[in-house]
């Protein structure tokens, strides 16, 4: 990387060294080190968020090239020999049944996993092209009811800014599909002055949040990945009363990822 640009204190009458330009130009050098800081990690998170992108692309492969699919076979295999065990007894019946039951529910929670880890699309619109689009395909795929609604200046944002916020919204409305028993969810992304936030709300049958383990998975994903764009996570629900998730970002550091 480039040395920055060494600033030359000015000389004053006489030959001497104006003592207020030497401090200002050993400020300009710090400012400027700390800014050429901030570009070298700033392009390793790019890179280090592009690699653990691909990561879960090659294990989302694995699991439904292998896993899935063996265990949608052993899941025939079981139906096949259900077919030939009405003689049996039938605690025998009932067992086999349970079995394709957790098999079933396996398939189903494996392909969960797999839809998470595959590739999030970047609309060429930006941020807020690729929400709307993430809503839709959880509409499709959940048949979950999905308002997307936005307020923001912000259009174009880094690739990898642009990954982390789609994730955190993915997280989230898998957690409306699967825990919150809701139909429908709202998903709003709005500036406040040099803030943005954005939220998933639901109306499902919501929780304690002081309940939750401190590492439940899917909320601490959604935290940590807050909290390397300097993101802050509020969560707020109770049985019965749905649960609203947000996430609320300074736009300054949005834009340097």
């Amino acid at each position: 990387m480039a040395e920055p640009n060494r600033v030359e204190p000015s000389i004053g009458q006489a030959g001497k060294i104006d003592p207020s330009a030497v401090r200002q130009a050993h400020e300009i050098e710090r400012l400027q080190a700390s800014l050429a800081r901030l570009r070298a990690e700033r392009d390793m998170l790019a890179r280090s968020l592009a690699l653990v992108e691909r990561d879960r692309q090659l294990i989302g492969h694995e699991i439904h090239d292998g896993i899935v699919q063996d265990m949608t076979a052993a899941a025939m295999l079981l139906e096949s020999c259900s077919d030939h065990l009405h003689d049996a007894p039938e605690a025998d019946q009932q067992r086999l049944a349970k079995s394709l039951q957790i098999l079933r529910a396996a398939i189903v929670e494996a392909r969960r996993l797999m839809q998470g880890l595959l590739p999030i699309e970047l609309n060429p619109r930006g941020i807020v092209g690729s929400l709307r689009d993430l809503c839709a395909r959880c509409q499709r795929d959940h048949a979950i009811d999905v308002d997307f609604q936005s307020d923001t200046r912000i259009q174009h944002l880094p690739a990898a800014t642009e990954t982390i916020l789609l994730r955190i919204a993915q997280e989230a409305l898998n957690n409306v599909w699967k825990h919150s028993g809701a139909a429908a969810a709202q998903v709003r992304m709005f500036q406040l002055g040099d803030e943005l936030t954005l939220s998933v709300h639901d109306e499902g049958r919501g929780f304690d949040p002081q309940s939750l383990p401190a590492k439940q998975f899917g909320l601490a994903g959604i935290r940590e990945r807050a909290e390397l764009l300097g993101g802050r996570t509020a969560i707020e629900s109770s049985p019965g009363h749905g649960t609203t998730i947000s996430v609320t970002f300074p736009t300054s550091m949005l834009v340097q990822v």
